[in-house]
Order: C-alpha cells, then sequence, then structure tokens
C-alpha cells in the first residue's frame, strides 16, 4: 500500500490480501473498479473495512488501522494475531479498556510485553495477561500471587502454570481460587489434592473427588465425607476401590443410589448389592444396567415390583432363559418387551407370535425371528407388520426383493432403509416412483457410489440435497453437482467437506447470495 496526497491508496498488495481472507465479491470488484483509499473504504463500506482490520496480514494496513477513530476497528487490530509487536506496544496505552484488554489478550503478544502489563494497575489488563496462552512461566508465577483474586484465578485456570505454582495456588486463602483450580486445570499435583480432599469448603472437596489426578487412597479416605455430594462424587470417579462404593450402596441414607444403580462403570458386585435394596426405583436401574449379571437379572425377574421385571425384560444382557419365563408374565407390556429383545431364543418369539396377534408387530422387527416366520410375516395383511419385517436385519435377501415390490410404499420404504438389502436391490429401487424410498436409498450407508451418481441427477430436488450432503458423496461427483439448477443443491456442495477446493473457489461467485457465503465460509476454515 502507498500514500499519495496524504490518503492511503489501496493497492493490488491489499486486494489480494481480501481475496486471501475470502473477502465478498462486491467488495472486491468495489476495490478493482479505480483506486480506492482506506478512507473510501471506511466510508463507504463500514462492514467490509471492519472485516479488513479483522483479517488483514499486511503489518503496514494494521499500523495505520491502529489510529483509527473508531475503537471497533482498533479492538479488532488488537486482537489480530498478525498485528506486529511494536505496534500492539503502541496500542496498551489506547484510550479504550477493550483495546487494552485485547492487546493482552493477544496470543501473538511479545513476551516482553507480556512481563511489563502483568505489572500494570488496570484490573482486566492482568487477568487478559494471566487467560493469555503465550505469557511466559515467569509472569504466571508472578501474577499468581496478585493482589486480586480473579487474576490468580486466571492463572489457575492456565495449562502453562507450573506445578509449583499450582501447589501454590491450591493453598490460596480465597476459596473461590481452590474451587476453580480443581475444577478446571487438569495438571493439580496428587499431592495439592490430598491436602485439598479435606478442605473445610465443600465444593472444593466435591471437585477433588471428581477430578482425574485424584488417587485411589484419597477417594478412600473421602468416601467417609459426611457430605453427600461430596460422596457421589466419589461414587462417579474410576479410581473409586470397590469396597467403599460397597459401602455407599448399603447407605439407606444416601439418595445417591438410584444414580450409581444406572451408571454402567459401576461393578457388577456393588450392582448386586443395589439389586437387594428396598426402593424399587433403584432395583428397576439396576435390572437396565447393562453391567448387571446374569445371576442378578435372574433374581430380578421375579420381583415383586412390574417396573423391575419390564427392565430385565428389556435388557439386552438378560439369559434366554429368563426371556422364556417372562413370556409367560401376567404383564402385557413385560411379554411385549421380551418380544421385542434381540435376545429371546426363536422359538420363544415363535410361540408368542402364535399365541397372541398383538405381538407380531414386536416380533417382526426382532432379529433373532426365524426365518420361517419372517416369510409368513412379511405377506401380513397388516401394513405396520410387513414394514417391520422389511426393517428387519435378518430378512433374507429373496424376501426383500418380493418386499420392495409391495404395492405400499411405506413397505418398499422400509426395505430402502435395511442396511442388509443387496446392492442390487438398492440399484433397483433407485427408480422407484415414490421420491421418499429414493430419499431414504441415498440415507443408508450400504448404497453403492454408482446408485449416488444416479439419484445425483434425480427429479426431486430433495433427493439431489441428500445426495449432497451425504458423507460417501465423492469429489467428482460433488463437482458434477456444483452446477445443479437449484440453489440449495449448490448450497449443500458449497458445505460438504470432499467438495473440490476449486469448486468451491467457482461457488464463491454463484449468482446465490447465501451459497456465496456458505463457499466463503468453506475457504477460509480449509
Amino acid at each position: 500500500m502507498r500514500k499519495a496526497s496524504g490518503r492511503d491508496i489501496i493497492d493490488e498488495e491489499v486486494i489480494q490480501d481480501c481475496v486471501r481472507y475470502c473477502a465478498e465479491d462486491e467488495c472486491l470488484a468495489w476495490l478493482r473498479s479505480k483506486a480506492r483509499t482506506l478512507r473510501q473504504l471506511r466510508h463507504d463500506h463500514k462492514k467490509w473495512f471492519a472485516q479488513l482490520s479483522e483479517k488483514t496480514t499486511i503489518p503496514s494496513v494494521l499500523e495505520i488501522l491502529s489510529n483509527d477513530e473508531d475503537p471497533n476497528v482498533r479492538r479488532k487490530v488488537a486482537a489480530n494475531a498478525n498485528t506486529p509487536g511494536p505496534v500492539l506496544e503502541t496500542m496498551v496505552t489506547d484510550a479504550d479498556g477493550e483495546v487494552r484488554r485485547a492487546v493482552g489478550n493477544n496470543p501473538h503478544s511479545p513476551a516482553a510485553l507480556l512481563k511489563k502489563l502483568a505489572t500494570n494497575k488496570e484490573l482486566d489488563l492482568r487477568i487478559a495477561v494471566a487467560s493469555n496462552g503465550n505469557a511466559p512461566i515467569a509472569v504466571l508465577k508472578k501474577l499468581s500471587s496478585d493482589k486480586d483474586w480473579y487474576v490468580r484465578i486466571a492463572v489457575a485456570y492456565s495449562a502453562k502454570t507450573p506445578y509449583a505454582v499450582l501447589s501454590r495456588l491450591a493453598a490460596d486463602k480465597n476459596a473461590k481460587v481452590r474451587i476453580e483450580l480443581v475444577g478446571h486445570n487438569s495438571n493439580v499435583p496428587s499431592g495439592a489434592l490430598k491436602k485439598l480432599s479435606s478442605d473445610k469448603n465443600r465444593e472444593v472437596r466435591r471437585r477433588v473427588a471428581l477430578h482425574c489426578n485424584t488417587p485411589a487412597a484419597v477417594l478412600k479416605k473421602m468416601a467417609n465425607d459426611r457430605d453427600e455430594e461430596v460422596l457421589q462424587g466419589v461414587a462417579e470417579h474410576a479410581n473409586t476401590p470397590v469396597p467403599e462404593l460397597a459401602k455407599m450402596a448399603i447407605s439407606k441414607k444416601l439418595t445417591f443410589r438410584d444414580w450409581m444403580a444406572k451408571d454402567d462403570k459401576i461393578p457388577a458386585t456393588v450392582l448386586e448389592i443395589l439389586s437387594r435394596d428396598v426402593d424399587s426405583g433403584v432395583r428397576q436401574s439396576v435390572a437396565w444396567n447393562a453391567n448387571a449379571s446374569a445371576t442378578v437379572l435372574r433374581k430380578l425377574s421375579v420381583d415383586k415390583d412390574a417396573g423391575v421385571r419390564h427392565a430385565v425384560a428389556s435388557n439386552a444382557k438378560t439369559p434366554a432363559a429368563v426371556l422364556a419365563k417372562l413370556a409367560d408374565d401376567d404383564d402385557l407390556d413385560i411379554r411385549t418387551s421380551v418380544a421385542m429383545n434381540d435376545s429371546t431364543p426363536s422359538a420363544v418369539l415363535e410361540e408368542m407370535a402364535n399365541a397372541n396377534p398383538e405381538f407380531l408387530c414386536y416380533v417382526a422387527a426382532n432379529e433373532n425371528t426365524p426365518v420361517r416366520l419372517l416369510k409368513k410375516l412379511s405377506v401380513a395383511e397388516d401394513i405396520g407388520i410387513r414394514c417391520n419385517a422389511a426393517e428387519n436385519a435378518g430378512m433374507p435377501p429373496a424376501i426383500l426383493r418380493k418386499l420392495s415390490r409391495d404395492s405400499n410404499a411405506s413397505v418398499r420404504f422400509y426395505v430402502a432403509r435395511n442396511t442388509n438389502t443387496p446392492s442390487a436391490l438398492l440399484v433397483q429401487l433407485a427408480s422407484n416412483t415414490d421420491s421418499d424410498v429414493r430419499e431414504e436409498i441415498v440415507r443408508n450407508d450400504a448404497t453403492p457410489a454408482a446408485v449416488l451418481l444416479k439419484l445425483s441427477a434425480d427429479k426431486n430436488l430433495i433427493v439431489r440435497c441428500r445426495v449432497a450432503y451425504s458423507s460417501k458423496a465423492p469429489s467428482a461427483l460433488l463437482q458434477k453437482m456444483s452446477t445443479d439448477v437449484h440453489p440449495w443443491v449448490r448450497l449443500a456442495v458449497a458445505k460438504h467437506a470432499n467438495t473440490p477446493g476449486t469448486v468451491v473457489e467457482n461457488l464463491r461467485r454463484d449468482a446465490v447470495s447465501y451459497v456465496r457465503q456458505a463457499a466463503r465460509d468453506a475457504f477460509w476454515k480449509r
């Protein structure tokens, strides 16, 4: 950029910089139409001027903009990672507080400048420096003793803060500092956590109980804490010894037993204790737990509470023999859950289907249903039964082929959804007259690329959009679809991660504004 008659001329270097950060085409056209100045850009197009201050990489432009009369512009310059150190140093004395804080937050602010700012009287500026990922360790050490606890909290948050400083902050007189330290810094040393485990502040102890570095020995000690929230934190921790969990499981005073029963990380031995709980809600949660042992599930299958038995009937880990007994339960909902459970033996499903027509719809969807019964259900009069049979992953290809010609479009839809539908059959369904069927084919993970290619030219807009949004769409196909007549399709192409860079570049000049904007956003992210 050069100066002429006291005005700052925008030359080709600046224009190319605008191209790099994906400035709007209207902006580029305006800049190239004739010689322009920064003053004109600021006066006529404030939005573009603000974008320039935020994204430009040219030091001379940033230097000029750092003195702009608009504090919003100066804030963007102060936050710009490309602003030179000397310019940032001059902006530290800016009249606007947010500009000064932006300098303190800028990750590219020179270490020497941050060291100087660490002694500044302005609180927000010292907080900004403490939060800066580029702050030198010596600066963090100094700020860890700052008189204001907000600054010390900012140091406690930093991933760069050394262990010695973290240990000192763990003994901070202000409980808020200790709370935030344990709650937000994963580097707190185990020795500091041990001391904080007996902190007088309950929230500090609770966060120690949840901290990833808390040793098992400390958690064992904390299992004797009198506060229930702290105890729940101990129960949640993966390092808590099993005997301590067992003690909590038998304590009728603790209200989080139900939570323990739901947690699939709780050991089976503890779940066994919880399965004997007086609270039926706790027993029901154990029955739902995928980690519950076969012995526990067998015992709970005869529980007097129907909700507990229902949970057992729904659990995929429930033994086949137990499910067979529950198939004769007096409660209809429990028998229905057995019919829906993919662990239910084939023979049991067949018996249930013959005994009660109400179960046919659920049996048709069960992957354990024998082929001879699926074949029978595939021609049932009830559309819902045929739909469930069509979606069943255990359905043989020969029967799927017949269902793909079903007179009802919903049945064909579920054949298109079935991930076990053969590729050849998906190719045929791609010509189906129902657009919902063709749309579902695009969603199917088993659909081959050749089918996507065919559907990319589908007469239905939604089908083409589905193809353009599909994660399986290859680059060549997206390039072809980038010239689709409808802007929705081109929008999907612009957003797609597989779209070639040259195609995104072309879409930046699309006739439709929202397509252009999506292409600019995609270009900037690459």
